[in-house]
C-alpha cells in the first residue's frame, strides 16, 4: 500500500516535471522571444495555465497544482532547467 501510494506520487511529481521542462524549452527555442527574466514570466504563465488545465479536466491532482506550478519550485525548476540545458547545448540559440 505504501510503495503503490509512493509510487503514485512519483509518477504526478515527474508528469509535473515533464510539463515544466516542455513548456521551458517551447520559451527557450522561440527565436523571437525575449531573454531572461520575460522569458521566465512568460513560461512561469504558461505552466500555470497548464496546470490549472490538467486539474479541472482531471489529469493532475489539486495539491499537485498547489505544491508545484503555483510556488517558489516553478522558479526553481525554471532556472535549473534552463542552466542545465544551457550547459548541455540544448538551447545554443537562447538567450
Amino acid at each position: 500500500m505504501v510503495i503503490k501510494g509512493l509510487t503514485n506520487i512519483l509518477t504526478v511529481i515527474s508528469q509535473v516535471f515533464g510539463v515544466i521542462m516542455f513548456i521551458v524549452s517551447l520559451v527557450e527555442i522561440d527565436p523571437d522571444s525575449e531573454k531572461g527574466e520575460t522569458k521566465k514570466e512568460k513560461a512561469k504563465e504558461w505552466i500555470r495555465d497548464v496546470g490549472k488545465r490538467l486539474v479541472d479536466e482531471g489529469k493532475l491532482p489539486e495539491w499537485a497544482y498547489d505544491m508545484f506550478f503555483d510556488s517558489v519550485l516553478v522558479d526553481w525548476a525554471i532556472d535549473i532547467l534552463v542552466k542545465l540545458s544551457n550547459r548541455l547545448g540544448f538551447f545554443s540559440g537562447g538567450g
